[in-house]
């Protein structure tokens, strides 16, 4: 019989167990409402950055049809890039994939051909002992023991006989999936060709007129006054842009602390490589100082997120380009502008040196580069310093 201790120290565990699985239930659920609550602030920050996106476009002193030709070529041109850089890494998968199926082809090739030559011997075999009177041969033998072994030597041949078909058999069959596989494989391959094909003329396109719109705006432009006006209001644009992402942060509660960000100064990694041709500080037009950094680097390269951060601006931005910014949490945000392709939507997480862009040449430039800047608060930082120091 159980003693009293015992029982209670059962009971015990059994009240444990039962309120350990209920706090599980009750974390799980609470779990599941703030993925849901964080999915709406989501939303609500989405709809927030279209209004902006929309006054953006009405913003006061715009050549509306210039600078909208521009901005359709060159979120067109990121959209076909991006398309590119799909096209290729599902061209690279399918030639990795085609390489493979053809090695294995090979293989069963050869198997194909010993079991073949197996199988024929034995079929041989077979067809010699069975042109002789199988009964006549075991009365023939002087000594029971060789009776049983002929009779397992007749029910092993059989086997395997029977086994070497099978396997023949499977052989064939995936063979002919291994086959059907390549041509499909094939199949594919040239879809994605003429895919990228299109993509590359329709890019092509779009750089053409981004070209020509281009030009037209800097015939209307020539003079200081009117690049030093249009500088100023690409960069009253960008503050409105920060000032609206801090308030709607702050509103729908998306914003988070870290204290992580501002102790990392001098050992964030770059945001691609590449020289720097802009430094922060350095005077532009009249005078105007720099408030980021322009780094040169070649069309396309990967441009990475210096830190873990959530993205909550990724669109064009007159002056900017396809610019995206990441929210990094306690008031600091890192922002990259002048891509070819934006990689990321807002809401996305991205971890430090994740892939968010490609470096390019919207917003005007004449060369591809990577614009960088740090914000804290929505005033600018020199972002040298945040940087690991390059070797050499």
């Amino acid at each position: 019989m159980r003693s009293l201790t015992s029982v209670f120290s059962s009971i015990s565990k059994l009240s444990l167990l039962c309120l350990l699985l209920s706090q599980l239930g009750w974390s799980l659920s609470v779990s599941a409402a703030d993925a849901k609550a964080t999915e709406k602030q989501i939303r609500q920050l989405q709809s927030e950055i279209k209004t902006l996106e929309k006054q953006l476009k009405h913003f006061k002193g715009e050549s509306q049809t210039v600078e909208a030709s521009i901005r359709r070529s060159e979120i067109a041109a990121g959209k076909f890039s991006q398309a590119i850089r799909v096209n290729q890494k599902k061209m690279a998968t399918v030639d990795r994939q085609l390489s493979e199926l053809g090695e294995e082809q090979q293989r069963l090739e050869q198997a194909k051909v010993v079991q073949a030559e197996v199988l024929a011997q034995q079929l041989a075999a077979a067809y010699r002992i069975g042109r002789q009177d199988q009964l006549k041969l075991l009365l023939n033998q002087q000594h029971p023991e060789r009776i049983s072994r002929l009779l397992q030597y007749y029910q092993y041949l059989n086997r395997s006989r029977v086994e070497a078909i099978a396997i023949f058999q499977q052989t064939l069959d995936s063979l002919a999936d291994v086959e059907r596989n390549i041509d499909q494989q094939q199949q594919q391959l040239k879809s994605e060709r003429a895919e990228l094909k299109n993509n590359s003329e329709q890019l092509d396109q779009s750089r053409r007129q981004r070209v020509q719109a281009l030009k037209q705006l800097r015939g209307e432009i020539k003079g200081t006054d009117k690049r030093l006006g249009r500088l100023k209001q690409d960069r009253k644009r960008l503050q409105q842009v920060l000032k609206q992402l801090q308030q709607t942060l702050k509103k729908i509660d998306l914003a988070w602390q870290s204290k992580e960000f501002r102790q990392l100064k001098g050992k964030l990694s770059w945001p691609t490589k590449g020289r720097v041709i802009q430094g922060f500080g350095s005077r532009a037009v009249q005078g105007i100082k720099n408030e980021g950094m322009l780094i040169k680097a070649p069309m396309g390269r990967n441009v990475r997120a210096v830190h873990h951060g959530r993205v909550v601006f990724s669109d064009w931005i007159r002056g900017f380009g396809l610019l995206i910014i990441v929210d990094h949490g306690s008031g600091y945000m890192s922002l990259y502008g002048h891509n070819q392709s934006l990689l990321k939507e807002v809401g996305d997480w991205v971890s430090a040196n994740e892939t968010i862009a490609t470096v390019g040449d919207s917003g005007g430039l004449d060369q591809p580069g990577l614009y960088f800047a740090i914000r804290y608060k929505g005033q600018p930082y020199n972002p040298k310093p945040w940087l690991r120091r390059l070797k050499g």
